[in-house]
């Protein structure tokens, strides 16, 4: 019984990153997260390139995913 409940706990971890990948990519495609920001003017361009590396925006999809996994997970 050890062993089964060991093997399915093991099996859930690929299953859950894939599934957070998926997640996660289908929500960055959605659109432009600084939209809005982007259109108030009472913001300037250094506040949104900022923004936009700290939340490291401005990197590829599967290094933005890194980032939020390691968030997620130390968090």
């Amino acid at each position: 019984m050890l062993t089964f409940v060991l093997r399915r706990l093991l099996y859930s971890i690929p299953v859950l990153l894939v599934t957070t990948m998926l997640i996660f990519v289908a929500v960055t495609k959605m659109g432009d997260p600084l939209a809005q920001l982007k259109v108030n003017p009472l913001l300037s361009k250094q506040t949104i390139h900022n923004i936009e590396q700290r939340k490291h925006l401005d990197e590829s999809l599967p290094v933005q995913y890194a980032y939020w996994l390691k968030d997620a997970v130390t968090n």
